[in-house]
């Protein structure tokens, strides 16, 4: 019997401070009757996929993810937006999207080590709501810091709640042979 395929994907998960900035953020909104935010176990910053895989894939992709070295960040979470097809987000500052840039190459590298082809890099973000069609985004909002310490290896099943956590990598320098970090990341100064 055929085994069904994984829908994969590498992204930041917010640990429970930032899922409770991130709720204060959402009753920043204006949204319209019905409207449903996403719920605190599905918030993620998407790095990479998602993808559908063989599971004979998965531990390939686990494998080649623990040899990332990348320094920890701090993201700041500052521009609220209404994007088309009813998405309600959450945008990083430049910096961030600087760091973050730089985590996606570092994750890319990895993935090539694998079968599957990286996912281009574009717009990252937090999904707030998937059916806010009318949603008005506050004019001004209060920065959500996010130290980032690690990222996940996730599966998304079919018409589940939540993800299922495959794997979690911590953020750690790569050091070279003179014992200094090969790849500082200094985090983005907090927006005032």
């Amino acid at each position: 019997m055929p085994l069904n395929p994984l829908r994969l994907l590498i992204c930041l998960r917010p640990g429970p401070a930032q899922q409770a900035a991130l709720a204060r953020h959402c009753a920043e909104w204006r949204w319209a009757p019905g409207t449903r935010t996403t719920r605190a176990p599905r918030l993620h910053l998407t790095l990479h996929g998602p993808w559908l895989v063989h599971p004979d894939l998965a531990p390939q992709l686990q494998r080649a993810l623990r040899h990332v070295a990348q320094s920890p960040l701090a993201l700041v979470l500052d521009t609220p937006a209404a994007w088309a097809h009813g998405l309600a987000v959450l945008q990083p500052d430049a910096a961030s999207r600087d760091a973050l840039a730089a985590l996606h190459r570092c994750i890319a590298v990895a993935v090539c080590r694998t079968s599957l082809a990286p996912a281009r890099w574009g717009r990252p973000h937090v999904t707030l709501s998937r059916n806010a069609a009318g949603a008005l985004a506050p004019a001004a909002c209060r920065p959500v810091i996010w130290p980032v310490h690690e990222f996940v290896l996730l599966h998304s099943p079919p018409y589940a709640q939540d993800y299922d956590l495959i794997e979690s990598y911590l953020l750690m320098p790569a050091f070279s042979p003179s014992g200094t970090a090969a790849n500082p990341t200094p985090p983005p100064a907090p927006a005032a």
